[in-house]
């Protein structure tokens, strides 16, 4: 009686064994690149979404108005920060740290920006560093004067590749101690938002005097 057995590789003549074998290989070669794209297709639909959800300029702060209602309690001197910003615009950076080895001195920035180079700050100190934030060599003056928070505010022009104005006043906060405000904008859309960013300050804290 005959049974029938398996046919194994080993009752092939090389011949019949190694297309086989390429065919498999090409199979599983065929299997492996047709993973490959629709792995590589999901990453790039992943990729478009995200490209297409992610706004083209840097994430707002999520603690200025924190830091600045944190200032407000401790300075001295006024704090300024905006309070309706012009369209478009967000803060995007806020500090309050008091100067190492100098009790009681301050400094203080907000910045604030449209995600272009449309950019303008605040930055206020009681301490010797104050020093840095006023008029240097290249600021030329307007000759004009700005009122604010209790402060005369002296505008002036800042020469460079990037059109920056500033605006710097000097006071004596409830401490005694000198402090400086620098208010400075940079971008190239002129005066119209300068203006409407200037309307949207305000400030609490301290009394300015002198």
């Amino acid at each position: 009686m005959r049974h029938n057995r398996a046919v194994t590789n080993a009752d092939r003549t090389p011949a019949q064994v190694g297309p086989q074998r390429r065919a498999r290989r090409r199979g599983t070669l065929t299997d492996m690149l047709r993973s490959l794209s629709l792995v590589a297709i999901m990453l790039l639909g992943v990729l478009g979404y995200a490209r297409l959800g992610t706004p083209a300029h840097p994430a707002p702060s999520t603690d200025a108005a924190a830091v600045v209602e944190a200032a407000r309690t401790v300075a001295p001197f006024p704090i300024l920060a905006a309070s309706v910003l012009p369209k478009g615009w967000y803060p995007n950076a806020a500090s309050f740290d008091p100067m190492p080895g100098a009790a009681g001195r301050w400094r203080f920035h907000v910045g604030y920006t449209d995600g272009s180079q449309q950019y303008a700050g605040i930055t206020a100190s009681n301490a010797a560093d104050a020093a840095q934030l006023l008029p240097g060599a290249a600021d030329v003056a307007v000759n004009r004067q700005v009122p604010l928070a209790g402060l005369t505010f002296a505008e002036y022009r800042i020469s460079g590749g990037t059109p920056v104005e500033a605006w710097v006043a000097r006071g004596t906060g409830h401490d005694g101690a000198a402090y400086v405000i620098r208010i400075e904008r940079a971008g190239a859309k002129g005066a119209t938002t300068a203006h409407a960013f200037l309307a949207s300050l305000k400030s609490t804290g301290a009394p300015a005097v002198g």
